[in-house]
């Protein structure tokens, strides 16, 4: 059992590990809307109030994050840091639910011919310890790399109470 634990953690240490290294190449943003994998009542952006206020998640009302290396627009979390932090996929629709910009919602294309939401400036992710609604466990992840977005599409950058 111990041994399970010890290799489970040092598979999760590599994964986050790669989380630090950006890709360079931008995809071309897009609107979200046009996205190509259809799915069963569409992808919803919503606003939610946690622990840090209102900030952005999907149509579950699981956490949306952004990764600070993607300032410049383009998904930079690759490979193994997506097994700790997945993108949020663009689905057949991607809709703005109430309160959330219509405006500043499009999508990237990301490798494999799939398309990662974006709001604002930042591509959006979910963190896997997040299990249910309003779970803000990734914030702040990363020395300071994983934020929370608001419905302005700026960062979060406050910590939840202990």
């Amino acid at each position: 059992m111990r041994k399970s634990i010890v290799v489970t953690g040092a598979v999760a240490l590599v994964a986050l590990g790669a989380c630090g290294d950006a890709k360079t190449e931008e995809p071309a943003a897009r609107p979200a809307s046009s996205a190509a994998a259809p799915a069963e009542g569409g992808a919803e952006v919503r606003v939610q109030t946690t622990a840090l206020g209102d900030i952005l998640t999907d149509q579950s009302g699981r956490t949306l994050y952004a990764f600070t290396p993607d300032k410049e627009g383009f998904g930079s979390c690759q490979e193994d840091c997506t097994a700790v932090w997945p993108p949020y996929l663009a689905e057949a629709q991607t809709k703005a639910g109430p309160g959330v910009d219509a405006a500043k919602l499009t999508a990237i294309e990301r490798e494999g011919d799939v398309a990662q939401v974006k709001y604002g400036d930042w591509p959006l992710y979910y963190y896997v310890a997040d299990l249910g609604a309003g779970d803000v466990d990734g914030q702040g992840d990363e020395d300071g790399q994983w934020w929370a977005v608001d419905v302005d599409g700026k960062l979060v950058k406050k910590m939840p109470n202990a």
